[in-house]
């Protein structure tokens, strides 16, 4: 059995393909047949491959095993990644853009199989932070604070404090953020179900980053919110008396 490598050379040790890679590597071996054929007949330049699939996969490259009419021929091509690939998606489109290449080269009509299951994956990336979710919740507390330091609002405040009580916004923005505290516990299990059902979609430091980042935040926040509306409820409580 003969032994090539793809365009890149092979660098560093290899990791062992388990759990969701070798879930992965089954997937590809049984979908994308006929395009594990092309890649194969296109690099090796020998038309009378008859089957290839993948027979190791880690983050860094896989090996494809190919086999010929006549067995003495068989053989298997290492392609490396450029850099490591840490999802599914990232992994299904390097092999695609084999495919592709092979597909063209050979003038084949197949149809790339890798491509289109690679536009249905997600890219699930961790981010240190929601901007969105983050602009929201500080405009809400620089809102309760300016509501209730104020004495003379701006008219688009004093319409909404019109509407309903300083205090009525406090606690609302206060439960606001236990919900970050709740949604930072249920990310996690998320996260932690993703990782079993999905392979290689999320990994196990995303789901502690993303999990740790929501619940921190939440902590922190809130611990702010909660004096204000403690000062709010204080406060209303010693008008009421002197009333």
């Amino acid at each position: 059995m003969s032994t090539s490598k793809g365009s890149s050379s092979r660098t560093g040790s290899q990791i062992p393909a388990i759990g969701g890679l070798d879930l992965l590597k089954a997937e590809i071996n049984s979908k994308h047949t006929d395009c594990l054929k092309l890649i194969a007949t296109n690099t090796e330049g020998n038309p009378s491959v008859v089957r290839s699939y993948i027979s190791e996969l880690d983050n860094s490259s896989f090996i494809l095993t190919w086999e010929s009419a006549n067995p003495s021929l068989n053989g298997q091509i290492v392609f490396d990644f450029k850099k490591p690939l840490s999802t599914k998606a990232e992994i299904l489109n390097h092999i695609s853009g084999l495919a592709d290449s092979a597909i063209t080269d050979l003038k084949s009509d197949t149809k790339n199989s890798v491509r289109l299951e690679a536009s249905k994956q997600r890219y699930c990336r961790y981010r240190l932070f929601n901007v969105p979710g983050s602009a929201v919740t500080w405009f809400m507390f620089a809102f309760a604070y300016y509501a209730k330091t104020s004495t003379n609002p701006i008219s688009p405040v004093s319409a909404v404090l019109s509407v309903a009580s300083r205090e009525f916004f406090a606690e609302l923005f206060k439960y606001a953020f236990y919900f970050r505290i709740f949604e930072g516990i249920v990310v996690f299990f998320i996260c932690l179900y993703i990782s079993s059902a999905f392979p290689k979609e999320i990994s196990e430091s995303d789901v502690i980053k993303w999990a740790f980042s929501s619940v921190l935040t939440g902590i922190f926040s809130s611990g702010a919110i909660i004096k204000l509306a403690r000062n709010l409820v204080v406060s209303k409580a010693k008008s009421k008396k002197i009333l």
